[in-house]
Formats: C-alpha cells, sequence, structure tokens
C-alpha cells in the first residue's frame, strides 16, 4: 500500500492539473535571410498537441516540429509540458503575422493569439557590398602589401631575437 500512494498522489496530481497552451518566438524582429524559431508548449496535458499551422502564410517551415518534454515535481506538484518547435523562414519584408491557431490537447481545442513579426530587408552580402567601394589601384595594392611584408618580417625578427636572449639566458645559468 505504502508504494501505491506515491503513484496515487501523481496521477492525481495529473488528472486536476490545467492546461495552459502557450505559442512564442525567440525573435521578433530579424531580417529576411533569418528564421524564427516558433513554439507552442502545453502544459498539465497527457501528451503532445496537435497543431494546425496551415493556416501561416507569410512563413515557409524550414525545419520541424522537434519535441520536447519535460516532467517537474515540486513540493508534491508534478508539472509536465510538452513542447513542438518549427524553424520558419518569412517569405517578405514588413510587418508579418503568424495568426491565431487551432491546438488540440488531450481532445479540447484552444485558440492562440496571433503574434507578429518585423521583417526587414537582408543586409548586402559582402562581394556586393565590395563592388560598391572604389577599386584599389594597383600602386596602393602594392604598397600595402609590401608593408604587411615589412611588418611580417619585424615580427620574425623580434621572435628571433627573443629567442637568441633566452638561449644566452640558458648559457648563463648552466
Amino acid at each position: 500500500m505504502r508504494r501505491l500512494l506515491p503513484l496515487f498522489i501523481i496521477f492525481s496530481a495529473f488528472a486536476t492539473a490545467q492546461v495552459s497552451v502557450v505559442v512564442s518566438v525567440d525573435k521578433k524582429k530579424i531580417n529576411q535571410s533569418q528564421y524564427i524559431t516558433f513554439e507552442v508548449q502545453v502544459e498539465g496535458s497527457d501528451g503532445f498537441p496537435q497543431v494546425d499551422l496551415s493556416v501561416i502564410k507569410d512563413f515557409s517551415i524550414a525545419a520541424g516540429p522537434s519535441q520536447s518534454s519535460s516532467y517537474q515535481m515540486y513540493n508534491s506538484k508534478v508539472t509536465t509540458a510538452f513542447t513542438l518547435s518549427w524553424n520558419l523562414r518569412p517569405k517578405k519584408n514588413g510587418k508579418l503575422l503568424i495568426p491565431s491557431l487551432k491546438v488540440k490537447v488531450d481532445g479540447k481545442n484552444y485558440i492562440t493569439k496571433p503574434i507578429s513579426i518585423q521583417v526587414s530587408k537582408s543586409p548586402k552580402s559582402r562581394s556586393q557590398r565590395k563592388q560598391q567601394l572604389e577599386p584599389e589601384t594597383e600602386a596602393a595594392e602594392e604598397e600595402r602589401f609590401a608593408e604587411e611584408a615589412r611588418l611580417a618580417e619585424e615580427k620574425a625578427a623580434a621572435a628571433k631575437a627573443a629567442a637568441a636572449i633566452t638561449v644566452e639566458e640558458a648559457a648563463a645559468k648552466a
């Protein structure tokens, strides 16, 4: 009977737990080349929720769903959490919307609140930025390479001098 009591407490905690559904994103401002992580977390349920993402028009699904679950017992209270997550990529710039979604948990339907995401243009690539800069003249390029070679020689000479001093100190101690 003593072994059954803790199990009864755990199962009664599951039976009386209230279900909560929380949706979230990791970023509210991104550029068009970035992804957001969209999560649906359910606490107090018996398993993972069923989520209908077909109403999301402004984003494409890049990856997912990923699943995670957690069980916690604190002061004799058991809490369960089931999380589904997706990586979403924006289809365009501007103020985009993840609309209200229908989430089914333990046979009951829940409606989430919409989430707004601000998407800006992607920053220019390195090659595009380089093309906008004035081209370096051959003379300036040769001068830059000569300066780099001179600095490398100075660094090598300093390292060689430091090594020679160390060898002299070792010989003096011996």
